[in-house]
């Protein structure tokens, strides 16, 4: 298991690297993010999953 938190951006980035690495899944979740939950669920809707997409 690995964890990241960083800006999303490079969340994505690395995230990316674990799909091409060859993983299946990857999960997102608590603590997410300084402005609580709801700040962070936005920030992977807007940011992180298109980047993934």
């Amino acid at each position: 298991m690995r964890a990241y938190s960083d800006n999303p951006d490079l969340v994505a980035a690395r995230a990316a690297e674990l799909f091409d690495a060859g993983a299946g899944r990857v999960d997102f979740g608590p603590p997410l993010g300084l402005d609580g939950p709801l700040g962070g669920l936005d920030l992977l809707a807007r940011r992180v999953l298109p980047a993934l997409h």
